[in-house]
Parts: structure tokens; sequence; C-alpha cells
């Protein structure tokens, strides 16, 4: 019972550690792209784009795959599970798009 319950608390925080990341890897891309520090003429930097669009990503199948790992019973199917990955992989997506 108490090692369940760690274990919800650990899936927990995982899912706020991911929310907070993915909150300011798209924040930060937003920065990047209206107002990066270089001048003007300058495009954002594309290479500094990829890596957010991998965090953001990370930060959202990372907590999956460790609810799934340490509670696999109350893990929803695996489509949903897909459906919020390529929902991700469309947001990362969209935040290069914006950059060009």
């Amino acid at each position: 019972m108490i090692a369940s319950r760690m274990r919800s608390a650990l899936v927990v925080a995982a899912f706020i550690g991911g929310v907070l990341a993915g909150v300011g890897g798209l924040l930060a891309g937003l920065l990047e792209v209206q107002f990066s520090g270089a001048p003007q003429d300058t495009a954002p930097r594309l290479g500094y784009l990829a890596t957010l669009a991998v965090g953001l990503a990370a930060s959202v199948t990372a907590p999956l795959a460790l609810w799934r790992r340490l509670l696999p019973a109350s893990v929803p199917h695996w489509p949903i599970v897909a459906a919020t990955g390529l929902a991700t992989l469309a947001g990362a997506l969209l935040l290069a798009a914006v950059a060009r």
C-alpha cells in the first residue's frame, strides 16, 4: 500500500516536472523566435530550437514512460499514449515552422 502511494507520488512529481519543463521550453522557443538576443537581421538559431523541440517531446514522453513502468495496471491503452506523443511532436514541429 505504501509502496503504491510512493510510486504514485513519483509519477505525479514527474508529470509536474514535465509540465514545467514543457512550458519553459515553449516560452524559451517563443522568446527566441520573437525577441532573439542577436541583431534584428539574423534568424533564430535553428539548432537551439531543435533542442527545445526534443526537450518538449521528452517532457511529455518521459513521465508517460515512468507511469507505464511504475503503475502498469493504471495506464491507459497505448493509442492514448501514442496520440499524446503525436500531439507533442506536432507542437514541436509547429514551433520549428514558426521559426522559419
